[in-house]
């Protein structure tokens, strides 16, 4: 019997999924950060179609440009600093059920690959595709179907470009244990009501240790992550369920309503309800609604 070559790629001859699309216009990028998340059962892949700026994946900061693919693995953290310059206009697809061989569900690269990919001369017919799929998950009932060819289409390529060797290598890294230990807590429980005070106690570490090794190998005090973390979810939340704002607020242990406002507005700039309305906005301009 045939077998067609895509499914040599894949465990158990099923192929991925596409599950959503976005498009972030460079005005937006610019103006509000899109902070650290994860999607445990996903991968993501930003295409950057124009401009440039500064993009976290796993904590560590790198520089993209036109053309470049930025790889998500499920269960990674990514997403932008505040404080960091970028104006880029980026399309970006969730997959699920991508399952290659010798890699983990949901991974497109080994977890210690260099996560961007430069597409290079592809680079014009992956970004039209990344733009077709964006319009035709308008109708995922229709069009799953071959918005789910595309998608294998361009894994694929990608694929190909990480084999053919003009793939980067990372760059080395130093990593604390005492720090991933804290991060990794952060992590799993950025939704409970924490203090320097509790996370010390759940890890048997003392507060200003805690503060000091974890400050000193991600640059930033811990609660300050664990803020950005919380504000991060909060965006997930606001841009792919309809999950009503005050309840995001009680889940992510804010309080109040008003209070969760005022911290959402100073690290993206505008309040939470109008950066649901915004996404919303650029996802139906570009799928034509």
């Amino acid at each position: 019997m045939y077998e067609h070559p895509i499914f040599r790629e894949f465990r158990g001859g099923k192929l991925p999924r596409l599950v959503m699309t976005h498009v972030i216009t460079a005005e937006h990028s610019a103006e509000h950060a899109r902070l650290q998340h994860l999607h445990e059962d996903m991968l993501e892949l930003f295409y950057v179609a124009q401009g440039s700026g500064e993009y976290e994946v796993g904590r560590h900061p790198y520089y993209v440009q036109c053309g470049d693919m930025i790889i998500c693995n499920a269960g990674v953290l990514h997403g932008e600093e505040p404080a960091a310059k970028r104006k880029i206009l980026s399309y970006c697809i969730s997959l699920t059920d991508v399952a290659l061989y010798g890699l983990p569900d949901n991974y497109l690269l080994p977890l210690d690959a260099y996560p961007i990919i430069p597409c290079g001369r592809l680079s014009g017919k992956i970004g039209e595709i990344m733009q077709l799929l964006t319009m035709f998950s308008a109708d995922l009932q229709a069009l799953g179907p071959i918005c789910d060819s595309l998608s294998c289409g361009i894994l694929l390529m990608l694929l190909e470009i990480a084999r053919s060797g003009s793939h980067r290598t990372p760059p080395p890294k130093i990593d604390d244990a005492i720090a991933k230990r804290i991060k990794t807590y952060l992590d799993q429980h950025y939704s409970a009501p924490l203090s320097l005070e509790r996370i010390g106690h759940a890890l048997n570490i003392s507060p200003s240790y805690l503060s000091h090794v974890f400050k000193k190998e991600y640059g930033e005090a811990p609660m300050q992550y664990l803020y950005k973390r919380r504000i991060g979810e909060a965006q997930s939340l606001l841009i792919d369920t309809d999950t009503p704002i005050g309840e995001i607020a009680d889940r992510l242990c804010y309080g109040t309503i008003n209070h969760f406002n005022t911290v959402f507005k100073k690290y993206v700039g505008i309040t939470p309800g109008r950066y649901r309305k915004s996404f919303k906005t650029m996802d139906s301009d570009e799928k034509g609604g």
